[in-house]
């Protein structure tokens, strides 16, 4: 990996790199976890596996533009559990590819994306700009690996409001779902 933070990549776990504050302890990726026990033949199975890989080596790779030069393990971490939230959303549907998404499913997931796990009412406005966000991202790297994200969907679903002064007075980030009028098919 060009950026270090993978250090060791196997058939089911991949190893990152941690900084010295988490002295003697490791993080791991275990790639199963993503999809569910049950549910696809072997083959969509794989191929969402390999493209979910794929997509996480692509965002490692991809350049940050205001962050560091070190991509923290912590970061990786939340891709995979963003990941893994919307791959077991998409399984849930019978979708098994990226590229099968469409216009209403991410609009779906969006709305989906709202409510907490644990049923506890709505997530905070940062945690759905995130979710939202991964989809951004799997778009803007859509070259970089197999059956991937063929829809922008972003510049509709999601709009981040962050007005500087109060993020460092200790407001909050804001965001919203916004949906269009009709939806495309």
């Amino acid at each position: 990996m060009s950026n270090g933070v993978i250090v060791r990549r196997g058939r089911y776990y991949w190893h990152l790199s941690v900084q010295a504050l988490y002295d003697g302890k490791t993080a791991c990726i275990d790639w199963r976890s993503l999809l569910p026990l049950n549910g696809g033949t072997t083959k969509q199975r794989q191929s969402l596996l390999a493209s979910s890989k794929g997509l996480l080596i692509a965002l490692v790779e991809s350049p940050r533009d205001h962050r560091g030069e070190r991509l923290a393990h912590s970061t990786v971490l939340n891709w995979v559990h963003d990941l893994r939230r919307l791959i077991r959303w998409m399984t849930s549907k019978d979708v098994w590819s990226f590229s099968d998404l469409r216009v209403t499913d991410i609009v779906d997931y969006m709305t989906f994306s709202t409510m907490r796990k644990d049923g506890g009412g709505e997530v905070a406005p940062h945690t759905l700009y995130m979710r939202g966000k991964l989809l951004h991202e799997m778009w803007e790297v859509r070259h970089q690996y197999p059956s991937p994200l063929l829809i922008d969907s972003t510049h509709w679903i999601l709009k981040r409001r962050d007005d500087g002064d109060a993020v460092r007075r200790g407001g909050h980030l804001t965001s919203q779902l916004l949906f269009p009028c009709s939806v495309p098919r």
